[in-house]
């Protein structure tokens, strides 16, 4: 056999290493006669091991952190992000609006709310403070001082660094969780000159001269943020003696999310006050940006260049910079029922709650006006929920069981819950039966067959005691029950039935417990139930049903009240497989789980209180007309 004269430097796990280095040694005709099984040659050949082991490990880690894709440390990422001219995202202070009411002493002319006003709020025990970031004046109407507040949380900071070329300093906000989206930055000339230059954040460097007072910012060691300034040429440069104030606000991040009743901290102006009565709950606030979230920006914002003409490019700008919205969805004008040309449409889920305030809408608009086509109108839109309603039926042998039906049900119960947490909820997610399906048969060998029976659901508040249109797009074809249909789902209805439709109740036309159906033939009817539990038709041409699209409209009709939280429509969808359309997000609602004895030839077990994100999800307000976009 030929003497192995050669090191292998294929292998790189610690047994092929130690190997390969006995395989060579034994090789050596001065060492082939060594026991390497011996305990002290055995330490030799591990130290020897462990070396070449950590020094490969080590350089495949230096070779990974220097690609954006495989690197792990923050710094690294976010140098690598630099590169591409991409700033991660600061922690973001949550808003709020309220509205203050003073009973003033005398009549002034106006109440003044000056700038940092502190109003706290309690979540969980634990205070958080807000403040105005500019000051409001409020006058009276007709006597009554009362008036809208903008609120953001946080604690107020300023850092002050003198400038100086013998001795320079790196002009850092030394605080992590600052919101550089509150910072301001000035400078003043000197201590003896008082003139101040106030300084705007620049990202785009060809809108910079040698005379515009920008700043730059950067993400430097331990998740503090740094400002820079120009040379003079690229930029307006600073002077020694210079001294720069940054003054921004240390946040709580998502703690303070919803928070609803806030105080004001003392008296305002010398005026106390007799109600603050939020109008915003709290909302926006979200913490630095993760380094997935930078790694998967970074790219896309280099891809967008600051510009927003595709609809990635609007997702992508929205993304980076709003932290608390977790998902957005962006169509053309042209796609959106109906037309309207000239338009992009943008529907966003934040991270807290069901809907973005309007503050929020109102900045988005704002962000977006010198990056996109001029050309162009940005609506920003409600996100509109579609809940998909499940009745899960499962037949199972007790025989081959190793668990009895109870326990099967709630088994199921969890995989459903499972299934909307990890595949639902986001614009991009649309909910496939025959996935559900497999991982409900997947949890015991002992059931022998699974069937999902599906409902679709929306929700809404009607305008009470108002004669309103209604619409509503569940955009995806309803059960057709009409002349010359297919009946494969239901075969037993014939067409002119109806039932495609039902819903929750409510009061109309000085009756109470009033429900809708459908007639087969495209019509919404309003009943009643008599005594006996017939139906009495108040309404027969309530609004109109089209199976093929599935739009549903209630036509100028007076809803006078209605049971519950708010009104449910449910519709039985054509097909088994529910994909969102455009503002639309998934959720599972209302789900039951019911497991059929084989032996016995019953349902013995089924489980209906399923704790679901759709039956937790607040319903939205539609003042006037509801159109899913």
């Amino acid at each position: 056999m030929a003497a192995n004269n050669a090191l292998k430097i294929t292998d790189i796990n610690f047994d092929a290493i130690k190997s390969n280095l006995k395989d060579y040694l034994s090789s050596q005709a001065e060492l082939k006669d060594y026991d390497y099984e011996s305990s002290t040659v055995q330490t030799i050949m591990n130290l020897l091991s462990y070396n070449t082991y950590y020094n490969s490990i080590y350089l495949n880690m230096v070779a990974n952190e220097m690609y954006l894709d495989s690197a792990q440390i923050r710094s690294n990422v976010v140098s690598r992000a630099k590169q591409v001219g991409y700033t991660p995202r600061s922690a973001r202070g949550a808003t709020a609006v309220v509205d203050v009411t003073f009973a003033p002493v005398g009549t002034p002319d106006l109440i003044t709310v000056p700038v940092n006003t502190e109003f706290t709020t309690t979540i969980d025990g634990i205070s958080y403070t807000f403040s105005n970031p500019i000051a409001t004046s409020i006058a009276p109407v007709e006597g009554i001082y009362s008036g809208a507040v903008y609120l953001v949380e946080g604690s107020a900071v300023q850092e002050s660094y003198t400038v100086s070329s013998i001795n320079p300093v790196r002009y850092v906000l030394n605080n992590k969780n600052a919101d550089t989206s509150t910072l301001r930055v000035s400078v003043q000339e000197s201590v003896s000159n008082t003139a101040i230059t106030t300084y705007t954040l620049n990202s785009n460097f060809t809108d910079v001269t040698s005379t515009t007072a920008a700043y730059f910012l950067q993400e430097q060691a331990d998740e503090k943020f740094e400002t820079y300034f120009g040379d003079g040429i690229l930029g307006k440069g600073l002077k020694d003696g210079n001294i720069v104030r940054l003054n921004y606000k240390v946040v709580s991040g998502e703690a303070p999310n919803n928070a609803g009743t806030f105080s004001a901290s003392s008296s305002i102006s010398g005026y106390s006050t007799t109600s603050v009565v939020t109008t915003s709950r709290a909302r926006g606030g979200a913490p630095i940006e993760t380094i997935d979230s930078i790694k998967l920006n970074a790219p896309n914002n280099y891809n967008a260049q600051n510009r927003a003409i595709t609809t990635n490019d609007y997702k992508t700008l929205i993304l980076s910079e709003y932290g608390d919205i977790q998902s957005v969805n962006v169509w053309g004008g042209e796609d959106n029922t109906p037309p309207q040309y000239g338009r992009v449409y943008i529907a966003a889920k934040p991270r807290s709650g069901l809907l973005l305030s309007q503050d929020t809408k109102d900045s988005i608009v704002t962000y977006l006006a010198d990056k996109k086509s001029i050309t162009v109108e940005p609506i920003v839109v409600d996100a509109s929920y579609l809940y998909v309603q499940p009745t899960v039926d499962v037949k199972f042998n007790p025989d081959d069981a190793s668990i009895d039906s109870g326990t099967l049900a709630t088994a199921i119960k969890d995989v459903i819950i499972d299934y909307e947490d990890k595949n639902l909820g986001l614009f991009s997610n649309e909910f496939i039966r025959s996935e559900l399906m497999k991982k409900v048969d997947a949890v015991n060998d002992s059931i022998t067959s699974v069937d999902i029976a599906l409902q679709l659901s929306q929700r809404f508040i009607p305008q009470s005691n108002v004669i309103t249109t209604y619409t509503f797009n569940y955009n995806h074809p309803l059960l057709n029950i009409t002349a010359g249909s297919v009946l494969t789902i239901v075969p037993e209805k014939h067409p002119g039935q109806g039932l495609a439709l039902f819903s929750s109740s409510f009061s109309y036309g000085g009756y109470t417990g009033i429900q809708m159906d459908d007639d087969g033939f495209g019509n919404v009817r309003f009943f009643r139930l008599n005594g006996g539990g017939t139906k009495i038709y108040e309404n027969r041409r309530a609004g109109t049903i089209n199976y093929d699209s599935g739009q549903v409209i209630l036509s100028s009709v007076d809803i006078t009240g209605y049971v519950g939280d708010y009104i449910t429509i449910r519709v039985v969808p054509r097909l088994n497989d529910i994909d969102p359309i455009r503002s639309q997000l998934i959720l599972l609602s209302d789900a039951t789980v019911r497991v059929y004895d084989n032996n016995l030839s019953r349902i013995t077990a089924s489980v209906t209180n399923i704790s679901l994100d759709g039956d937790s999800t607040e319903v939205q307000e539609y003042a006037t007309v509801y159109t899913s976009y």
